[in-house]
C-alpha cells in the first residue's frame, strides 16, 4: 500500500474499534482477532477484502498471531474459563 493506512473492522466485531491486527505477508493477507458483542475473542484472516473467523480448536477464544507467504497462519486457542492454552497452525489457506 506504499504508506498509505486503513482501518480494520471485522464485520463480526463489537462496534468499538475491537479489531487487532498481529500479522501481514507479502501477499496482503493480514490475520488479528477481534471482541464479539458478548466479549468472546475470535482470531481473524483478512484475504483480498474478505474476513474469515478463526476458532480455536479446543475454546471460544483465539487469537491468530502470524502468517507466511504460503498463507499459513498460527495462533493461540484458550478455554475462556480455565487456563489451558493450546496453538495452532492452519495451512487451509491458498495465496491468490
Amino acid at each position: 500500500m506504499n504508506g498509505a493506512s486503513t482501518t480494520l473492522d471485522d464485520p463480526d466485531a463489537f462496534p468499538d474499534g475491537s479489531t487487532r491486527a498481529a500479522s501481514i505477508n507479502n501477499l496482503g493477507q493480514i490475520v488479528g482477532s477481534y471482541y464479539d458483542s458478548l466479549g468472546n475473542i475470535h482470531g481473524f484472516v483478512l484475504d483480498h477484502g474478505v474476513y474469515t473467523t478463526i476458532d480455536g480448536p479446543i475454546g471460544s477464544g483465539a487469537t491468530a498471531t502470524g502468517i507466511n507467504n504460503l498463507g499459513q497462519i498460527v495462533g493461540i486457542t484458550w478455554m475462556p474459563t480455565t487456563i489451558v492454552t493450546d496453538s495452532f497452525w492452519i495451512t487451509a489457506l491458498t495465496p491468490q
